[in-house]
């Protein structure tokens, strides 16, 4: 049904993504509802809806926006006061963005997963040209909850996401809350950071 779906709006598979016009330009107003005011958002999806079907849903969060990420979402950092003391280490540039990301690949400190083997709860890391810009916890069938920038919470479609998300994913066991600030606590003790 979904495959169905999909050609109908002029999409086809390539190496596991679904592309094509209809898609693209899903993906370019998801682009766009990005940068447009949060307080309008929700209603801007909905609008698009009308004209560009897709799946994103908004959801509650627990904690206001501003103070988080997709990385930060992605490894269960949300509202950890560790985190936030050390994320305010070197004037603000130690944090759970692109950086940190990199770190934890380059090291091989994340399990990838294939993407037929991927679980709920695993991680689904977004890339173009090889360069992380987007960062997940995959939920079963396929779909995504993610922190779309300084905007919402998003539940959607692997790729119903903004164009500027990258045209590739990767997945990565999930990490535990305690695995996750470990994780953190070695990267910032890598751009030299200290517990006082």
């Amino acid at each position: 049904m979904l495959l169905r779906t999909h050609r109908q709006l002029g999409m086809t598979r390539s190496r596991g993504r679904m592309v094509g016009p209809a898609r693209d330009a899903l993906r370019g107003m998801l682009n766009e509802m990005t940068l447009c005011d949060v307080r309008y958002q929700t209603r801007f999806l909905e609008r698009l809806r009308q004209t560009h079907p897709h799946t994103v849903k908004v959801l509650k969060s627990r904690v206001p926006l501003k103070r988080y990420t997709c990385g930060v979402y992605a490894f269960d950092l949300v509202g950890n006061a560790d985190y936030a003391q050390i994320a305010g280490f070197g004037f603000g540039r130690t944090f759970a963005g692109a950086e940190f990301l990199h770190h934890l690949i380059d090291q091989r400190l994340l399990e990838p997963r294939a993407s037929g083997a991927a679980m709920n709860g695993d991680l689904a890391i977004y890339f173009q040209d090889d360069k992380f810009v987007h960062v997940g916890r995959l939920l079963a069938s396929q779909r995504v909850i993610s922190k779309w920038g300084i905007g919402h919470l998003c539940e959607h479609d692997l790729w119903d996401v903004p164009l500027s998300y990258g045209n590739e994913v990767r997945f990565f066991r999930r990490t535990s809350r305690m695995e996750s600030r470990g994780l953190f606590f070695g990267y910032a003790k890598s751009k030299g950071f200290r517990r006082s």
